[in-house]
């Protein structure tokens, strides 16, 4: 089994975070991440021009 703090430094995230995803996803009723799960294209451009500057 996987800690949060191994599976957090993998998806590059704070061990806070991811834990308080996972609460929020244990909290709530099959809603914890709201929205649609589209990112404007201006927030994907900056996204994967940050992410990924050689």
């Amino acid at each position: 089994m996987t800690s949060i703090a191994e599976a957090a430094r993998n998806l590059e995230l704070t061990p806070q975070l991811l834990g308080r995803w996972i609460k929020g996803a244990e909290n709530d009723d099959g809603h914890a991440f709201r929205g649609n799960g589209k990112l404007k294209a201006d927030r994907v451009n900056s996204y994967w021009c940050a992410k990924f500057t050689f």
